[in-house]
C-alpha cells in the first residue's frame, strides 16, 4: 500500500470509528433514560433507542446515489453535520418525543456506504480489501467501547453528557474528513447496472443481517432496564471482553477450512440460545450468557458482509451492499420499537423469548441455502 493510500484509509477508519462511537456509545443506557422521561414504558422508549436505524436505512441508498453526482465529500460533511445537529438535540430533550427526534435525526447522516464509496475511489484495487478491513476493525472497535465506557461514563456525564460527547466526536470526524484528499478526477460515476437476477444466498444474508440487528437492539431496549444501574459495567465489561477473545481464533479456524457459509446456520441456533438464557438466567449468570451471545453475534456480524462480496461481482457490489446497510440498520429501527411494545405489556422474559423468534427465519432460511452459494463462497476463500 502506498504512503498516500495508507493515509487515506487511516483517515477514513478514524472518521468512521469517531462516528460510529458517537452512536453507539449511548445504547447500553439509553432506555433507563426514556423511560424516565416517558415516565412509563411503551414504544417510545424504544423508538428512542433504535429510531436512527430508520432514518439509516431510507437514507444508505439515495445518500450514495447523490454522493455518485456531487461527490462523495459533500454527502459525508453533510451527514457528519446532521448527526451533531441530532446530538445536541437529545441532549437537550425534556421529553420523550425530542429524544425520538434527536435520535431520528442522528440516524439522517448515513455515510456507511458513501465512506465505502470514498474509499473506494481513493485506492488501487489490489489494497481496497485491506484497507475495508482496517474500516470494518475500526467500526468494531467503536461498538466494542460503547459497550464499556457508556455505563463507565453514565454516573459522571449522565444521558445528556453522553450526547454532547457524540456532537463532540462528530465534529471531530468533520476534521479528518477536511485532511482527506479529494477522489482523482479520473474516478467516473458508476454507470447504471442493468436489473439481473442475483447469485444465490444474496436475499438470505440480507435477511439474516437485518434480523441479527434486530436481536442486538432488542437487547439493549430490555438488558439495561433489568439490571441494577451498578450492575451495568460488571456484566457488559467481562461478557464483551470474553467474547473478544474467543471470536477471533473461532474466525481463522472457520476461514482456514473453508466453512465461512457452514457456520452461520450454527451461529445463528448460538445466538438464540444465548438471547433465550438471558430470559431465564439470575443476574449474577447474566454476563456468561451475554459473552456466548456476543460470540456469534460477532462471528456473524464480520461473515455476512464477507460472504456477501463474495457472491456479488465489483459492478453491482456498492449498490447490493447498500441495501445490505439498509437491511441493517431496518432491523435495529424494528427490533427496538417491537421490543419496547412487547416489554410494556408482557415483561422482560417474553420479550426476549418473543424476538428470538425472529431469529428462527433466517436460520432455517441460511440452512437451506442453494448448493451453489455454498459452492461460490468455497471457491472464493480457496482463491
Amino acid at each position: 500500500m502506498l504512503a498516500a493510500e495508507r493515509r487515506a484509509t487511516t483517515l477514513l477508519a478514524l472518521l468512521l470509528f469517531l462516528r460510529m462511537l458517537g452512536l453507539f456509545l449511548v445504547l447500553p443506557v439509553l432506555s433507563p433514560w426514556a423511560l424516565q422521561l416517558a415516565g412509563e414504558p411503551g414504544l417510545a422508549v424504544g423508538l428512542a433507542v433504535g429510531v436512527y436505524g430508520l432514518t439509516q436505512a431510507l437514507l444508505q441508498v439515495p445518500l450514495g446515489w447523490l454522493s455518485d453526482v456531487i461527490g462523495r465529500k459533500p454527502v459525508i460533511a453533510a451527514g457528519l453535520l446532521i448527526f451533531v445537529a441530532g446530538s445536541l438535540l437529545a441532549a437537550v430533550a425534556h421529553s420523550v418525543e425530542t429524544l425520538v427526534l434527536g435520535r431520528l435525526l442522528q440516524g439522517c447522516g448515513a455515510i456507511a456506504a458513501t465512506s465505502t464509496a470514498l474509499l473506494a475511489d481513493l485506492l488501487r484495487e489490489s489494497v481496497r480489501a485491506i484497507a475495508l478491513a482496517v474500516s470494518g476493525i475500526g467500526i468494531g472497535m467503536a461498538f466494542l467501547l460503547s459497550l464499556l465506557l457508556g455505563p463507565l461514563l453514565l454516573p459522571y456525564a449522565g444521558v445528556p453528557g453522553l450526547f454532547l460527547l457524540a456532537a463532540l466526536l462528530g465534529v471531530l470526524a468533520l476534521g479528518l474528513l477536511a485532511a482527506l484528499p479529494r477522489p482523482p478526477a479520473s474516478v467516473a460515476a458508476g454507470a447504471a447496472v442493468p436489473a439481473r437476477g442475483l447469485p444465490s444466498g444474496v436475499a438470505a444474508l440480507v435477511l439474516a443481517v437485518g434480523v441479527l440487528h434486530a436481536l442486538l437492539a432488542a437487547l439493549f431496549v430490555v438488558l439495561p432496564l433489568e439490571l441494577p444501574a451498578q450492575a451495568q459495567w460488571r456484566t457488559w465489561l467481562p461478557a464483551v471482553l470474553l467474547s473478544a477473545v474467543l471470536v477471533f481464533p473461532l474466525l481463522r479456524w472457520i476461514e482456514t477450512r473453508g466453512w465461512q457459509w457452514r457456520a452461520l446456520a450454527p451461529a445463528f441456533a448460538v445466538l438464540l440460545l444465548g438471547l433465550a438464557g438471558l430470559s431465564a438466567v439470575p443476574h449474577a449468570g447474566v454476563w456468561p450468557t451475554l459473552a456466548l451471545f456476543f460470540v456469534a453475534f460477532n462471528l456473524l456480524e464480520a461473515s455476512l458482509p464477507s460472504l456477501l462480496t463474495r457472491l456479488v461481482g465489483p459492478a453491482r457490489r456498492g449498490r447490493v451492499m447498500g441495501v445490505f446497510s439498509s437491511a441493517q440498520f431496518f432491523g435495529v429501527f424494528a427490533g427496538s420499537a417491537l421490543a419496547g411494545w412487547l416489554y410494556a405489556h408482557y415483561g422482560a422474559t417474553a420479550t426476549l423469548l418473543g424476538v428470538a423468534l425472529l431469529g428462527l427465519a433466517p436460520l432455517l432460511y441460511l440452512q437451506r441455502l442453494p448448493a451453489q452459494a455454498r459452492r461460490v463462497a468455497a471457491t472464493s476463500a480457496g482463491a
